[in-house]
């Protein structure tokens, strides 16, 4: 919006100067209340993406065991975004999504989320609400109202058995499908009260089962793709290191 209006100053800028140059002052003056207004909005904007993300720091916090989840999705969202070559402000809204996913939590019992053992059909319920819960608590942020919806959504299974609107394929959101499965992968490749963490071998295992059940297969074959190549390099990296010790060592 902000940028429209600067825009259509300039063209009136631009047509003035043609005509009299005296009036360029004039137009000068709304042109600079404009770009103040798109500065501040811009500064407002970010403090409450800051504000929010520290938000979501201190809920994952309230599980040693959830110490940086959503830091790790939000990055491997990323990853999966630049593998598919999408970006603008649709991929920066996704990003903001997984980084904040989990935020609703903030309304679920510390007795819940550190659990040990299997949870009752009541306590389940109770944690289920945590993407509705987050969803309804950034809607009332303006900025990120539409990133709101991707929360609600990112527990939807491909074939419509997940929650809480039981959505199926294509009818959950793109974004919400991208945190699905990064989502489902950290929480395999992490510590819980439960268990211990998989491997990076048993969680793609587990992905590649449920691909088509539980997570849109596109998503789950890219992002699986970008877990390899990354474990290649390290290969790659670590076997260089070797070499050259070795012969530093001739």
């Amino acid at each position: 919006m902000v940028e429209g209006i600067q825009y259509l100053i300039g063209i009136i800028g631009a047509f003035a100067a043609l005509q009299d140059m005296w009036i360029l002052p004039l137009v000068g003056i709304p042109a600079a209340i404009t770009y103040l207004a798109f500065k501040r909005n811009k500064e407002l904007q970010q403090n409450t993406k800051q504000l929010l993300e520290e938000f979501a720091d201190s809920v994952d916090l309230r599980d040693v065991y959830t110490g940086g989840h959503s830091r790790r999705v939000a990055e491997s969202v990323r990853k999966i975004l630049n593998h598919l070559q999408i970006s603008g402000p649709e991929a920066d809204l996704i990003v903001v999504a997984a980084r904040l996913h989990d935020i609703g939590k903030v309304a679920v019992p510390d007795e819940l989320l550190t659990k040990p053992g299997k949870l009752s059909p009541e306590d389940w319920e109770i944690m289920k609400s945590h993407s509705k819960k987050g969803a309804d608590l950034l809607a009332n942020y303006s900025d990120f109202a539409r990133g709101a919806t991707l929360i609600l959504h990112h527990h939807e299974a491909w074939n419509g058995n997940g929650y809480p609107d039981h959505l199926k394929g294509y009818d959950i959101p793109f974004g919400s499908r991208i945190i699905a499965v990064v989502d489902s992968y950290d929480a395999m490749t992490s510590d819980r009260p439960y268990r211990r963490a998989m491997s990076t071998g048993q969680a793609m295992s587990i992905l590649r089962e449920g691909s088509r059940q539980q997570w849109d297969p596109d998503i789950v074959d890219t992002f699986i793709n970008i877990l390899i190549e990354e474990q290649t390099e390290a290969v790659d990296v670590t076997f260089t290191a070797g070499q050259l010790s070795t012969e530093f060592k001739i």
